[in-house]
């Protein structure tokens, strides 16, 4: 079976996470930024309610789906405890579910592309990753274009076996582990990679802005 990293290309919508009261289990996180925090119970949001589509990112770049979407990934198998309703903070549930896998990839393999770090972690070094992109030209009429993810693995197969819903080591954006002034509290989020089943019934939903990009098993 083929594996996908999840990409998105449209505009994150709804506020999730720390802003919103989530809370997170920091015991094997790293000490300095916070990344690797592990939600526990609910993921809180906020304004969800006017919000549609069936595959989606927030703003803290938490990966929801739809509970149709939800209702599908049930059907083939993937297990429901993978895919948690989300709440607001008063305990009303939207009609979205979150995408919460247990089973984290190792660190790509050096030669992979897509991604580019800046402002890192200096203990983990899991934090700082920002899509890659090639710098247009306004004036020229030459736009910016982001460069495709291309991710290589060694040694994963067993871990791949018997799975559907896989985290990246790598997690974009920015930790901070303490309020800092006008800089609030927020862990890095990492990627998800999909089964090519998985990838078939997301597919089916015809989700605007997002795209899948195989990954590289060596």
């Amino acid at each position: 079976m083929d594996y996908y990293v999840l990409g998105f290309t449209s505009a994150e919508k709804g506020e999730s996470g720390e802003s919103c009261g989530s809370k997170y289990d920091l015991s094997r996180a790293c000490k300095k930024c916070g990344t690797g925090a592990i939600l526990v119970g609910p993921l809180i949001a906020k304004k969800l309610a006017n919000v549609k589509g069936h595959v989606i990112q927030t703003l803290d770049r938490d990966i929801i789906i739809s509970k149709k979407c939800m209702d599908l990934l049930t059907d083939i198998g993937i297990p429901s405890e993978l895919m948690s309703q989300v709440v607001a903070k008063s305990g009303i549930k939207f009609d979205f579910f979150h995408l919460s896998p247990f089973v984290q990839l190792p660190k790509r393999k050096r030669g992979s592309k897509g991604l580019v770090t800046d402002m890192q972690c200096s203990v983990c070094r899991r934090d700082g990753f920002f899509n890659d992109a090639k710098i247009g030209d306004v004036w020229a009429g030459v736009p910016t274009t982001i460069v495709p993810l291309q991710f290589r693995y060694q040694n994963v197969k067993k871990l791949l076996k018997g799975a559907d819903l896989f985290t990246t080591w790598e997690c974009k954006g920015l930790s901070r582990l303490e309020n800092d002034g006008l800089r609030v509290t927020r862990y890095a989020r990492p990627m998800l990679v999909v089964s090519e089943r998985v990838m078939k019934v997301m597919k089916a939903l015809q989700p605007k802005g997002i795209e899948f990009f195989k990954i590289v098993i060596e």
